[in-house]
C-alpha cells in the first residue's frame, strides 16, 4: 500500500498513557468544559475544541504543573474545527 494513502490516527501527548495522569488529564477537561459553558459566548465560536483544549492545558498546567500537549499541537497536519 502507498504510504501516501495510509490512514494515520491522530496522536495524542504521550501523558495520556500514563494511568496516574490520565484521570488528571480527563478532569481537567470535564472542568475546561464547565468553565466555558459558564462563558455562552464562547460555545458558539467555530473553534470550539481549540478554546477548550487551551483552557484545558491553562487548568493543567497552573494546577498540577503539567505541561500537556493538545491534540492540535500534537497533530499539525490535520486540521480540527
Amino acid at each position: 500500500m502507498n504510504k501516501k494513502l495510509q490512514k494515520r490516527e491522530p496522536a495524542c501527548d504521550p501523558q495520556e498513557n500514563n494511568p496516574e495522569l490520565l484521570p488528571i488529564i480527563l478532569a481537567a477537561a470535564v472542568e475546561a468544559r464547565r468553565v466555558l459553558e459558564q462563558q455562552e459566548h464562547l460555545l458558539c465560536q467555530g473553534s470550539f475544541c481549540h478554546v477548550m483544549w487551551r483552557t484545558q492545558k491553562q487548568i493543567l498546567k497552573e494546577r498540577h504543573g503539567i505541561d500537556w500537549k493538545s491534540p492540535s499541537e500534537m497533530n499539525s497536519q490535520f486540521q480540527s474545527d
